[in-house]
């Protein structure tokens, strides 16, 4: 897969502006900053995304598209604002998924404790 340009993200950034946000459109802009590599850049799109995930109005593509910031944050080793996210998820199914991946990740980083505080979580969800 070709790495995305920067002119490519601020085309995907703008469809976020502009009210034309499904849930495959956070999904390409999260997995375009990702491969791009700039972690500061990569968090503020992440942070523009929850913002923008808060105006979905159907309730299951809202959580799908905070299930899928959270497990970004997660990667990007952001916990806090993941766990945020996920607490955010109206929809028991996607929260558990997000739950479970920020405690899979969070175990990855060998903070074994917030892990398991983590998926404690999951069986509230």
């Amino acid at each position: 897969m070709s790495r995305p340009t920067i002119e490519q993200m601020c085309e995907l950034c703008q469809q976020i502006e502009c009210g034309r946000v499904t849930f495959e459109v956070i999904q390409e802009v999260l997995e375009r900053a990702n491969r791009i590599g700039l972690p500061q850049l990569f968090k503020k799109i992440l942070r523009q995304a929850r913002k923008t995930a808060e105006k979905i109005s159907n309730a299951y593509e809202q959580a799908r598209a905070f299930a899928e910031i959270a497990k970004a944050l997660a990667q990007a080793q952001d916990f806090e604002q993941a766990r945020k996210t996920a607490e955010k998820i109206s929809n028991a199914y996607w929260q558990a998924r997000a739950f479970a991946e920020i405690a899979k990740v969070t175990g990855q980083a060998q903070d074994f404790e917030q892990a398991r505080k983590t998926a404690e979580k999951i069986s509230n969800a």
